[in-house]
């Protein structure tokens, strides 16, 4: 799947939500950061228990996920996108439950991921699937022109 199309879907799924000031709202942003995560550069992706889901009937890219390595016995989901306008037909929970299944055959007993509090139905479906949550965190960010940070000069 090219990465532009990755790019488009990820933006959608994410637009107007907290969770967008994660990577920012521009296309470019969400290039730049798949692109690293595509390319290893931010970690051991998992291409065996990562996926781009595209609907049979369309041809048409509904879902993403990424997957990563912590340890040897840990995982991270880095991304779970779904199209905005293909939610609610079960695509969710399909990449999880595949990923799950990935990741259990290639021995991995722990999988994390980070979802911001504002995102309800993501956070049910985590629940559903056995997730728990494991503590809390606060997104910070600095802008250019909101002043000067701290240099610790």
């Amino acid at each position: 799947m090219p990465l532009p199309a990755l790019a488009l879907l990820d933006q959608r799924a994410y637009a107007g939500t907290v969770d967008a000031l994660l990577t920012g709202p521009e296309l470019v942003h969400h290039e730049r950061i798949l692109d690293e995560l595509l390319h290893h550069r931010l970690g051991r992706l998992l291409d065996e228990a990562s996926m781009a889901l595209v609907e049979v009937d369309t041809g048409a890219l509904v879902g993403l996920i990424l997957t990563a390595e912590i340890s040897a016995h840990a995982a991270v989901l880095l991304d779970v996108a779904v199209e905005p306008m293909a939610r609610r037909k079960g695509y969710g929970r399909f990449l999880l439950q595949w990923t799950f299944r990935a990741l259990r055959a290639l021995g991995y007993e722990e999988v994390r991921l980070w979802v911001t509090e504002e995102n309800r139905t993501a956070r049910h479906l985590y629940d559903q699937l056995g997730f728990r949550p494991a503590g809390r965190a606060t997104l910070y960010r600095w802008e250019r022109g909101s002043g000067q940070p701290h240099s610790g000069a």
